[in-house]
């Protein structure tokens, strides 16, 4: 190590590893100099010139730089720790891995600086200037930054927990990924921010500026009391149990958000996009929602009473579980909702849905599911997979390959594309989700479709990416991560039922281990139906003056009523092959009899008589 010398003999010597402890060097001019690893604890550094200087590994600790100019210098590494850089110019500095703990930077000028994986543990930043600077991966924790002015800064995956950024600025900074947790942001700016994938759980927003940022997927169980968040993305957010009194939520993107248990007391939603969110137990209590769209939201066990929905649109929302009394649904669309009739305010119950109302997907298969879970057990023991210990990470690993192997093997240019990239999607929308204790049973039955023939692999694979893909009408929004794992096992009984459809229109056998998968999740007997229709035609004087269209027509309708009764609201290929059926009866609506011709026995009947046979023959 050189021995100290004093500030006026370092003209013309040779810096590196210098031990300057506790010199007096205010003022002094050292541009440009190589400083490498030299030592300035406690040195006095006031108002130096050190511009473009080298001092990277220097150890700076509890040294005075106060006003000092380092533009453009380099302390990649540098320790300086507890040392005072007031107003210091750093701009454009490099102080890659330098450690700054406790050190004080009140109104220094850090533009443009290069900071990545720096330490700032418990410094003070306050109404220092760091607009554009370069944070990656910097561990702020407990940091003073009120004030501080950080627009356009680079914050990804930067370590702000309990950080302090009250009426911080920080329009059009990038933290995606960040960790905020439990960090003061009260009344900070944050306008055109990308939070995307940030972790804000305890964060205070109180009253900050959040209009047009990015927080898709971000975790935001914070507080937003009055908070702006108007034209905000906030694509699979997670907000539960944040509180959102008062907040700005105008013209916002909530698809898919979660929302359980959080506070909406007098917020303000005019024109946002729920589409596909989950509002599973929360109050909504005063919230105003003029205008916005609902398209596939769930609310179970949500309570709306006194909420604003004037002119909101409800289409394919789950509202049977919620408490509606005393919520303004004055102009809202609630056709296609679900809920029971009875606790609909009477001003606003609907007529049943017609034909062309059957547009989206996403309300069904949440039902779906439901009606399918009693037959768990059976449809287990047809499938006759073998047991797996899959974690949840391991399952959806396993399923991912199998889904791309078989797309690659599958399918031809473009559509082999088209699947990979929303199959892609989904199962990074989906990666690291539970569905209670399910991932067996996903995994079994993706193991069980890709083991059949290719028809029905294809099949599988279709029905699932479509449906997943485009549940929500209207809008470009995925299924929800509920919807898109339970289609993961529905789709299996689903596919086996369009093939034995596709086989009967065909007039040719359908498999019978997919006639009994079929039937767990069909509740619907279209013989038993179609009977009903013609008994009471038959007699009804308005239908027997309707042309034989019209008359097919109503009929069809009539199909539709009955299937959604039984199985909520039919697709497109449900609605397919019901209108098949009632093609094949064109000879029988000028009379309105059934009779004529072969007879349509019911599926029960047949495999009645299927049944008998086969024991015959055994015998």
């Amino acid at each position: 190590m050189r021995k100290g010398v004093k500030g006026r003999d370092l003209k013309g010597r040779d810096l590196r590893g210098m031990d300057l402890t506790g010199r007096d060097l205010k003022g002094i001019d050292l541009t440009g100099k190589n400083l490498t690893g030299a030592i300035l604890r406690d040195a006095n550094l006031e108002g130096a010139i050190l511009e473009s200087a080298y001092l990277e590994g220097a150890h700076l600790e509890g040294a005075h730089l106060e006003g000092a100019h380092l533009e453009g210098a380099n302390l990649e590494g540098a320790h300086l720790e507890g040392a005072h850089l007031e107003g210091a110019h750093l701009e454009g500095a490099h102080l890659e891995g330098a450690i700054l703990r406790g050190a004080i930077l009140r109104d220094a000028y850090l533009e443009r600086a290069i900071l990545r994986d720096a330490w700032f543990e418990g410094a003070h930043l306050e109404g220092a200037n760091l607009e554009g600077a370069n944070l990656q991966g910097a561990v702020l924790r407990g940091a003073h930054l009120e004030g501080a002015i950080l627009r356009g800064a680079h914050l990804e995956g930067a370590h702000l927990e309990r950080a302090f950024l009250t009426a911080a600025h920080l329009e059009g900074a990038i933290l995606r990924g960040a960790h905020l947790e439990g960090a003061n942001l009260e009344g900070a700016n944050l306008q055109g921010a990308v939070l995307r994938g940030a972790h804000l759980e305890g964060a205070i927003l109180r009253g900050a500026h959040l209009e047009g940022a990015h927080l898709e997927g971000a975790i935001l169980r914070a507080h937003l009391e009055g908070a702006h968040l108007e034209r905000a993305f906030l694509t699979a957010a997670h907000l539960e149990g944040a509180h959102l009194e008062g907040a700005y939520f105008e013209g916002a993107i909530l698809r898919g958000a979660w929302f359980e248990g959080a506070h909406f007391n007098g917020a303000n939603f005019n024109g946002a996009n729920f589409n596909g969110a989950d509002f599973n137990r929360v109050n909504f209590n005063g919230a105003n929602f003029n205008g916005a769209d609902f398209n596939g939201a769930d609310f179970y066990g949500a309570d709306l009473r006194g909420a604003n929905f004037n002119g909101a649109n409800f289409n394919g929302a789950d509202l049977r579980d919620a408490h509606l009394e005393g919520a303004d649904f004055n102009g809202a669309n609630l056709e296609g909702a679900r809920l029971p009739v009875a606790r609909l305010p009477v001003a606003h119950q609907v007529q049943p849905m017609q034909l062309q109302q059957y547009t989206g997907n996403a309300y069904q298969i949440h039902n779906a599911f439901a009606r399918f879970l009693p037959f768990v057990e059976k449809y287990t023991e047809l499938i006759a997979q073998p047991d797996n210990n899959f974690s949840v990470q391991k399952g959806h690993a396993h399923i991912n390959e199998l889904f791309r192997k078989k797309i690659h093997e599958l399918f031809e240019e473009p559509k082999r594309s088209d699947l990979l990239t929303k199959f892609g999607l989904l199962s990074t929308k989906v990666n690291g989700a539970e569905l209670r204790g399910y991932m067996p049973l996903i995994v079994k039955s993706v193991d069980f479709a890709f083991s059949q023939e290719e028809e029905f692999k294809e099949l599988y694979i279709k029905t699932f990416i479509e449906e997943s893909s485009e549940a929500y009408t209207g809008c470009d929004g995925t299924s929800c991560v509920r919807g898109i794992l339970e289609r993961y096992i529905t789709t299996v009984p689903r596919t086996c039922e369009m093939l034995c459809a596709f086989a009967e229109t065909a007039n040719k056998t359908c498999n019978e281990l997919y006639k009994d998968l079929s039937s767990l999740s069909n509740t619907f007997d279209i013989n038993e139906a179609s009977r009903e229709w013609w008994q009471s035609a038959s007699s009804n004087a308005e239908l027997t003056h309707l042309t034989v269209a019209e008359k097919k027509r109503n009929f069809i309708n009539f199909l539709i009523a009955k299937v959604t009764a039984a199985e909520g609201p039919p697709n497109l290929v449900r609605i397919a092959q019901l209108t098949k059926y009632a093609n094949d009866l064109n000879d029988r609506y000028e009379t309105l009899e059934l009779g004529g011709g072969k007879s349509r026995k019911s599926r029960k009947s047949r495999k009645s008589k299927k049944s008998r046979k086969s024991r015959k023959s055994r015998k």
